[in-house]
């Protein structure tokens, strides 16, 4: 099953936890500059704008870790980590979104079958809804089985 949260941590918290930023010291104001991409900081400490930042006064040097900040790690379960990099769990995701996809066909068709005008056209309809019907109901057999054998492990 697709969890709300694991979705959250793997696109939106990890990613912003895990990106390191390099200190530059700018030559004209005297400012501390922040760089997230470690080529643009190498080119600008090869110019003649910016220095390293003497590490006084607080500022941190490019790598320091913060003990305080937390970590993609720190929101990690043991069946969290399991998750990771398992071609299962992809394929469930996927046939997920596929079932939710043929439950959107559905709802169109239903839609359409209520507006169309002819009965020979509402017949269509209802077989396509029909055919739509036998394939999501499959189709969640196999993704039940799949993900109770995936969480039996």
């Amino acid at each position: 099953m697709i969890k709300l949260k694991d979705i959250i941590k793997d696109s939106v918290i990890e990613p912003l936890l895990e990106e390191e930023t390099y200190n530059l010291k700018s030559k004209k104001t005297g400012k501390i500059v922040t760089f997230t991409n470690k080529d643009n900081y190498k080119d600008a400490l090869k110019g003649s704008d910016y220095e390293k930042p003497d590490n006084k006064g607080g500022e941190k040097e490019k790598g320091e870790e913060n003990p305080g900040k937390l970590s993609g790690s720190d929101f990690d379960r043991e069946t969290d980590k399991k998750d990771d990099d398992d071609a299962e769990f992809e394929k469930l995701m996927k046939m997920k979104d596929e079932i939710d996809d043929l439950d959107d066909k559905i709802q169109t068709l239903q839609m359409r079958y209520q507006t169309a005008a002819s009965d020979e056209r509402q017949q269509e309809i209802m077989d396509d809804i029909t055919d739509t019907i036998e394939k999501k109901e499959e189709l969640e057999d196999v993704y039940i089985k799949m993900n109770d054998e995936y969480h039996s492990k």
